[in-house]
């Protein structure tokens, strides 16, 4: 199928979810801030595009089935850029009439008290970017609830997998080259990571 499906963000999630939609057929177009990418596939193109920006958003998305948002800011910035971020992609597509397709992560379900966090474990943030994470969560929800877009969520821990920068250069490639393999977090205390092209699988279904 010629399909135009557009994915917002060319790090590991946005190219793992191209990946799994070239599989299917889907025609991809692929968003960021400068127009350009490494190790796409034939066929794939990418825009520049800034995702700030609604009218652009409208217009890069206009004629296609979904719209994947897999772009963030800085980690240090997401109280203050994130919600226009997300603010001016759903305004948007909601004026080309795709599907929005969200990536999220686990900051809104806060402490779990070491209990398996699950798609209805309560939303409780102790941390400013989980309440960050929850609120925009919500906007989602809240827009797909009014019937302005028609929205879904798919939700993830730590990244590893190929091109992930965080696990690669703390973890895999110093043990891999016999030093010392740091990691997130406690080392001594379990953690769930999610692997970033079962990730990608998951948004395209979605």
């Amino acid at each position: 199928s010629s399909e135009l499906h557009v994915v917002f963000g060319t790090g590991p999630l946005g190219k793992s979810t191209m990946l799994e939609l070239i599989k299917h057929g889907k025609q991809v177009r692929m968003v960021n801030r400068s127009g350009t990418a490494k190790n796409l596939p034939q066929g794939v193109t990418v825009v520049k595009g800034d995702a700030y920006d609604q009218a652009q958003v409208a217009q890069l998305t206009k004629g296609a089935v979904a719209v994947y948002q897999c772009a963030q800011p800085h980690y240090y910035e997401w109280a203050e850029k994130f919600p226009p971020l997300q603010a001016a992609i759903i305004e948007g597509v909601s004026k080309s009439g795709a599907k929005l397709i969200v990536g999220d992560n686990l900051y809104m379900y806060g402490d779990p008290d070491g209990k398996p966090i699950r798609e209805d474990s309560p939303i409780v943030p102790h941390t400013r970017k989980g309440k960050v994470r929850a609120a925009l969560s919500q906007v989602v929800l809240d827009a797909h609830k009014s019937g302005k877009i028609r929205a879904a969520i798919g939700r993830a821990s730590d990244f590893f997998g190929p091109e992930d920068e965080v696990s690669g250069g703390l973890t895999f490639r110093p043990a891999l080259a016999g030093k010392t393999a740091n990691a997130l977090g406690n080392a001594d205390v379990l953690h769930t990571y999610s692997y970033v092209r079962d990730f990608g699988t998951l948004l395209a279904t979605l």
